[in-house]
């Protein structure tokens, strides 16, 4: 038996994936967005907004825009964020590639999401190099330094003011499968079509990891995280009786209100 919320549809406002992401980043500038784990290096909103409109117009005065493909290869770093959103609001397209990849796979991605250019890191500069001979990239950087090569810096321009104008048959990423029986292949995601994915895989989060999730928290951070629960069951999502079983019984052990008709 499923549970489905009583609440109305969530209006989800008509608007780019980069422009409903950073928002709000003006009203949080001095505030956490990104922390590097290994370093603890931190990015605020203030700086991923400003990092994410500079590559943005550094990408534009390349004549990179609609249709054309930017593939990034990197680990989990702040600036993944930068290069995904940067793209984005010039109206490109991101692929994003597995740094684990072999040349060979690297080399297909490249040649079949037809990618212009590649943005990587240090440590596998070599290999995405190599990779991308034969294919249509035209220009490589890195995240950090490398000798020899340009920087992701070097690639950054006067910050674009808004989002290049996109439809909702826009493709803004391109990432590809594993390759289980074969050579990988590529999903289109589109600007507008990605914030309901986004939403939807928050609420799947919460529905499924509520109780541990919950518990971790402050009580006043509890309020707050139910309070965004409640409004993302209202996306009009079918959930499982368990998972609000499970809502159910953190909320009482904390003494925070289930989220109105909730209940099983």
């Amino acid at each position: 038996m499923s549970h489905r919320s009583p609440l109305p549809d969530v209006d989800i406002p008509d608007v780019p994936l980069t422009t409903y992401v950073l928002g709000s980043a003006g009203e949080r500038a001095d505030k956490t967005a990104l922390i590097d784990g290994p370093t603890g290096r931190v990015m605020t909103y203030g700086e991923l907004d400003q990092a994410t409109r500079r590559l943005a117009g550094g990408l534009q005065a390349k004549g990179f825009g609609k249709g054309d493909v930017l593939a990034i290869m990197a680990p989990n770093l702040p600036e993944y964020a930068v290069v995904f959103h940067g793209v984005a609001m010039a109206g490109g397209t991101i692929t994003t590639i597995n740094p684990s990849y072999t040349e060979r796979e690297i080399h297909h991605q490249l040649e079949d999401a037809g990618a212009t250019l590649l943005v990587t890191v240090p440590g596998t500069l070599e290999t995405a190099s190599a990779a991308a001979k034969g294919t249509g990239v035209t220009e490589v950087c890195v995240i950090g330094q490398a000798e020899g090569t340009p920087s992701l810096e070097d690639w950054m321009g006067e910050p674009l003011s808004a989002q290049v104008p996109v439809t909702g048959d826009d493709v803004v990423a391109l990432p590809y499968s594993s390759g289980t029986t074969g050579l990988s292949k590529g999903a289109f995601y589109h600007h507008f079509r990605s914030k309901e994915e986004l939403l939807e895989a928050i609420a799947a989060r919460f529905a499924r990891e509520s109780l541990g999730f919950i518990q971790a928290l402050q009580a006043d951070t509890q309020l707050d995280a139910l309070r965004r629960l409640n409004l993302l069951l209202s996306l009009g999502r079918d959930w499982k009786r368990e998972h609000i079983a499970e809502l159910k019984a953190c909320t009482k052990a904390t003494g925070s209100r289930v989220p109105a008709g909730a209940s099983p």
